[in-house]
């Protein structure tokens, strides 16, 4: 399995890799708009949309991974 900041420079396409700390951040983040009721898809994006550079245009060769599976990853931060 990848690095967490990896995935999520895949997923959603960021200009950086994120931190390790970034990436708790982001899971908390995740977390929070969860509870207010966006679904987990949309919690990431937007979650990542906060905190992070996204390139729309940005061309990945690359899998992305699942928002379950990054949020597992970050939580073993």
């Amino acid at each position: 399995m990848r690095e967490i900041g990896v995935g999520l420079r895949i997923k959603y396409k960021l200009r950086e890799v994120p931190t390790d700390e970034q990436a708790v951040e982001w899971a908390a983040l995740v977390e929070q708009y969860k509870r207010e009721g966006l679904d987990a898809e949309e919690a990431g994006y937007r979650a990542a949309d906060t905190l992070f550079e996204i390139v729309p245009n940005l061309i990945l060769k690359a899998e992305a991974d699942t928002i379950e599976a990054l949020l597992e990853q970050a939580k073993k931060k």
